[in-house]
């Protein structure tokens, strides 16, 4: 062991009182007969009465990876990690430490092969991953880590691609053109893979029908949806005369090409088309759409059809039917990889909409009224959206895979009044602005001004400016500054927790997507850990690959943690609504071998002070980088790192790591209690970034080579 004291300028020796040195806990002899006890894992995800589930390495035994062949963690039985001989077992020692509020970190003692993966799932991965020098397949970026969990800290309107009804719900909640579901005879993944269903999770509530699994019986004769005032009211061709910042104007002028016979449309020709499509309407439905001048009479042959139907949905006045048309152009939308560029929206990133919450003291919405149908498509294009013969589209659908550029680029356009003082975000049909109560009059004013000028229908003309208020799906509190859920998710995270508990035993593939979906979104805009429910994460990888209506038992251990996931959301307590990123005040680098570990810890004053350790004997095996790398980490900042402290970055040639840490969790275990390891700072901000193995100048501190030589280039 060689442990190098810094005597550099503003150093300090290992042991001072602001950075206690690690000791290790005593794990007991390798005869203890509690070896394989297990314990939570310590602090709080908030300071609230909400314990901590606990995360316990537990065992995969040999044969059928089935939903229910889990392994309860109070059995024996020999573990079997992907890729190695039967029978191989892995130790993992957790650290102990004291957190800054006083809390300790229990001992979770070894067990075998914590790290044995549930199923080989995610079979997509990114071809630049191919020649990445990297130990542990299993957890290198996949699909699922680049969709359903980037969401949890990330913009909830990120860049999508096609119309919002397709492209922001999940595929298990999404309704094919005649209406229904994903069929239950597809067998699983026979024509739907595990990365589309898991696609869009967390970014929309999901629906009380899906997420019950109850089909309710809702009235077919209900009337139908339709604002006859606004169809076809906005004038296109005076939207490029409204001022506008440059870039706006690019972008709304190059999505308004799908509104008449362009060069896509010509590309579309050349795609062979299916003719056919499914109509669900009735003859008096379609009588009603061409007298609202939704539909249109068409005398020439379609060239393209429209599957057409309709949704029930219930709202306080009663139940209503909505009517939806899905052109069957978007397959060849989406079997070309430039018309599908085309399709790309960037919608305002929900930080940006947390951000200017916690800079302003209140906000005014509005909402344009059924947005899409105030868009008319060319009398040219009209043949490519039939929908009975002689019958097509008049206006722009809400199945169109374009639909949602073409809105949200007139939407941007609209609200760009040309008042720096005043923040905005939009959404589709959606606008907010933020500031202070006589810069939002004025900002309203001009905003119905440019809507008037080309006749966009707004639903609300006079809206209160409002300091407490629900938008896209999450309540904010300009005075208190937080966030939080709405009232109707936290109800359905309720009626979620009372299932889980009490009533319900077995579950749908398509419910446990829906409560997944319910979770991840109450988890990205409550601030959960994600790496808490490790367990939860391993069984939705395994249980996304069965058929949709198969049904399915939750294990005890996962069943438990989706418990606690679900009371969290329940209580919805309000976190701060955005928190800004500060500059680092200590920067770590780490390294491990199968010697040991090493790091060096730099000030903001530039004085540095390192340490170079083996392995002690109750850390277990350490021969593997999935084990070792996470360990240095936590052990590094056990070393380095004070209770109090603004803002670590910690640079680490290990990827899978930083790839976990982005995400929220990781598919191994050590990689899901390093991130739970490194949340428990609760006044920390930490920053994983990658460096190169020949860069990082700790690498030789892990293999026991210290002194530490002259660095002469980093990062």
């Amino acid at each position: 062991c060689q442990d190098v004291t810094d005597f550099s300028p503003g150093g300090q020796a290992h042991g001072s009182p602001q950075y206690p040195t690690w000791h290790p806990p005593d794990y007991g002899t390798a005869q203890s007969p509690n070896r394989r006890t297990t314990h939570v894992l310590g602090p709080l995800l908030r300071e609230d009465s909400v314990a901590v589930p606990q995360l316990r390495p537990r065992l995969r035994t040999d044969g059928p990876k089935d939903v229910n062949s889990w392994r309860s963690p109070d059995r024996t039985g020999p573990g079997q990690r992907h890729g190695q001989r039967d029978g191989r077992a892995s130790e993992l020692a957790m650290l102990g430490r004291q957190s800054h509020n006083g809390a300790a970190y229990t001992q979770m003692t070894t067990v075998n092969d914590p790290y044995s993966p549930i199923t080989n799932f995610h079979p997509i991965r990114y071809n630049a991953i191919r020649n990445t020098d990297c130990d542990n397949t299993d957890d290198l970026p996949s699909t699922f880590s680049k969709t359903s969990a980037d969401v949890f800290e990330s913009s909830q309107f990120h860049e999508l691609s096609g119309a919002q009804k397709e492209h922001t719900i999940p595929l298990y909640q999404q309704r094919r053109g005649d209406g229904s579901h994903e069929s239950e005879a597809s067998g699983g993944l026979s024509s739907v893979s595990v990365a589309q269903r898991l696609r869009g999770l967390g970014l929309k509530v999901p629906d009380w029908e899906v997420f019950s699994g109850r089909t309710r019986k809702l009235p077919v004769s209900a009337p139908l949806h339709l604002k006859k005032n606004v169809v076809g009211m906005l004038q296109l061709d005076e939207l490029p005369r409204l001022q506008s910042e440059e870039d706006l104007r690019t972008e709304m002028l190059e999505a308004l090409q799908w509104l008449s016979h362009s060069k896509w449309y010509t590309e579309i020709e050349r795609f062979p088309v299916r003719r056919n499509g499914t109509c669900r309407l009735t003859a008096e439905d379609i009588q009603i759409m061409l007298a609202a001048k939704k539909f249109d009479i068409l005398d020439e042959e379609a060239q393209a059809m429209c599957n057409s139907f309709t949704v029930v949905e219930s709202k306080e006045d009663g139940y209503r039917r909505r009517p939806i048309s899905e052109p069957v152009i978007n397959d060849a939308i989406a079997a070309d990889i430039q018309l599908t560029k085309e399709c790309q929206v960037k919608y305002t990133a929900k930080e940006d909409i947390r951000k200017a919450v916690a800079h302003e003291p209140s906000a005014i919405q509005f909402d344009m009224a059924a947005w899409f149908d105030q868009f008319t498509l060319a009398e040219d294009i009209r043949r490519f959206f039939g929908v009975k013969k002689g019958v097509c589209l008049r206006v722009l659908p809400m199945g169109f895979r374009p639909s949602c550029r073409v809105a949200n680029a007139v939407t941007n356009v609209l609200q760009d009044i040309q008042m720096p003082h005043v923040l905005k975000a939009s959404c589709v049909d959606n606008v907010i602005f933020f500031g202070k109560p006589d810069d939002l009059a004025t900002a309203a004013q001009r905003f119905l001004k440019r809507c008037d000028s080309v006749s966009a229908v707004v639903k609300e003309r006079d809206p209160a400016i409002a300091t407490n208020y629900d938008f896209l799906g999450e309540h904010y509190c300009h005075i208190d500054k937080t966030r939080a859920l709405t009232s109707k998710t936290r109800l359905k995270a309720e009626w979620l927790l009372d299932i889980l508990c009490h009533q319900q035993r077995s579950f749908t593939t398509r419910q446990i997507l829906a409560i997944f979906g319910l979770l991840l979104y109450a988890a990205n805009t409550l601030r959960i850990t994600h790496s808490h429910y490790h367990y939860a994460f391993r069984y939705l990888s395994q249980v996304a690959a069965t058929p949709l209506m198969a049904k399915n038992i939750i294990p005890k251990d996962v069943k438990e943690q989706l418990i606690s996931w679900a009371r969290i959301a329940s209580i919805n307590q309000p976190v701060p609504v955005w928190t800004e990123k500060r500059k680092a005040t200590l920067t770590l680098y780490t390294d491990a071998s199968a010697w040991g570990w090493g790091a060096i810890c730099f000030t903001e004053a530039g004085s540095y002070r390192q340490i170079s350790r083996p392995w002690d004997p109750s850390d277990g095996n350490m021969q593997s980088s999935v084990k070792a790398e996470p360990m240095a980490v936590i052990k590094a900042v056990s070393y380095f790192v004070p209770n109090r402290c603004s803002a670590v970055v910690i640079y680490c040639d290990h990827m899978p790591l930083i790839w976990a840490f982005e995400k929220g969790w990781g598919k191994a275990f050590s990689y899901s209690h390093c991130i739970s390891f490194l949340k428990a700072y609760e006044s920390t901000q930490f920053e994983l970034i990658h460096v190169a193995g020949e860069l990082n100048p700790a690498d030789s501190l892990s293999r026991g080579t210290p002194p530490l030589l002259s660095v002469t280039r980093i990062g």
